[in-house]
């Protein structure tokens, strides 16, 4: 069956978020090593809601807060965290843009709102605005609904009239791709930051 619908992820696929900017992250708000080793999978779902945006930001924030160097603020939290929306290579603009041509082209996103508002500027600052780039886009912070969670998965399909099987969903996470597929979606699994490598990508751009 022929593809009709490209789906992305936005953070590891459209845009880079190298281990190295996350790393720096948890140092600036002074979260040492020994904390990161005895709280990993405490602190790793607080970024995640932080991300996903569906909690409520400050409650987040003030979670985070307790893992932080003594006099951290919730404000230089967020600010030093919303940089995890990560760097846009223009190149993967440019690609969508051509693709967008032939297929129907859709972001499918746990992000929060702060982040999105941010990449909306980036995405300007590069000369494109989020039209040119997506026929629809569902983001997390929006819907209430964070994949892997199939509602979300659902509503994207009901809202757009896309055949599952005619569709191609490209995303870092293990877990969403397995939940797309359960759904009749064509999902591939990108390593993270290098969708270049992946041999669907390549097949699309070609």
């Amino acid at each position: 069956m022929s593809i009709r619908n490209i789906i992305f992820d936005y953070g590891n696929v459209i845009a880079n978020i190298p281990q190295e900017t996350v790393q720096k992250t948890f140092s600036d708000l002074g979260i040492s090593n020994e904390t990161l080793l005895l709280h990993h999978d405490k602190i790793r779902h607080l970024m995640h809601d932080f991300i996903d945006g569906i909690r409520p930001l400050d409650d987040v924030l003030y979670d985070i807060q307790t893992y932080c160097a003594e006099g951290t603020t919730l404000k230089k939290i967020k600010d030093t965290v919303t940089v995890l929306q990560g760097e846009i290579p223009e190149i993967r603009l440019h690609h969508i843009v051509a693709l967008k041509k032939k297929y129907k082209i859709y972001l499918l996103s746990n992000i929060n709102e702060v982040i999105w508002e941010n990449c909306e500027i980036r995405f300007g600052e590069l000369g494109y605005k989020t039209s040119d780039l997506f026929d629809a886009i569902f983001l997390s912070c929006r819907i209430g609904i964070a994949k892997p969670d199939e509602r979300i998965y659902k509503k994207m399909l009901q809202e757009t009239g896309m055949i599952p099987e005619e569709s191609v969903f490209l995303d870092d996470r293990v877990d969403n791709c397995e939940a797309a597929r359960a759904l009749g979606i064509q999902a591939s699994w990108v390593k993270p930051n290098e969708v270049e490598s992946n041999e669907v990508y390549k097949r699309l751009i070609q």
